[in-house]
């Protein structure tokens, strides 16, 4: 998924740097709980970048990045 992310990033689907950044931060922190075996933390940590990804949509996150992230992130959080 941070494929994803950095490549919505680089298309400018995602127009703000600071909103990569805070995506990828959270990615990032899922990721390393997902490895460290805490799925409950993970699932938190994809729920938060779900909302982030809401708050943002159409301001900051143009639909394409929306539908690409958050269909990810529900897979994510499915297979948790």
């Amino acid at each position: 998924m941070q494929a994803h992310e950095r490549a919505a990033c680089e298309l400018g689907w995602i127009i703000h740097d600071g909103t990569c950044n805070s995506l990828r931060a959270k990615l990032d922190a899922a990721r390393n709980s997902i490895i460290a075996g805490n799925s409950r933390a993970a699932a938190g940590q994809i729920g938060a970048l779900l909302n982030e990804l809401e708050a943002q949509r159409n301001e900051k996150v143009n639909e394409r990045a929306y539908m690409l992230l958050s269909t990810n992130a529900e897979y994510l959080l499915g297979r948790l």
